[in-house]
C-alpha cells in the first residue's frame, strides 16, 4: 500500500515537475517579447 502511494506521489510530482517548467516556459515566451516592446517603445 505503501508502495503504491509512494510511486503515485512521484508520478504525480512529475506531472507538475513538466507542467510548471511549461508553465514557466509560455510565461517567458509571453512575457519577454511584450516587454521589450514596452520598454524600446518609451523614451
Amino acid at each position: 500500500m505503501l508502495k503504491l502511494f509512494s510511486k503515485f506521489f512521484l508520478f504525480l510530482a512529475c506531472l507538475f515537475w513538466f507542467f510548471l517548467r511549461n508553465l514557466l516556459k509560455f510565461c517567458s515566451a509571453g512575457y519577454v517579447p511584450s516587454l521589450r516592446k514596452i520598454s524600446s517603445t518609451q523614451p
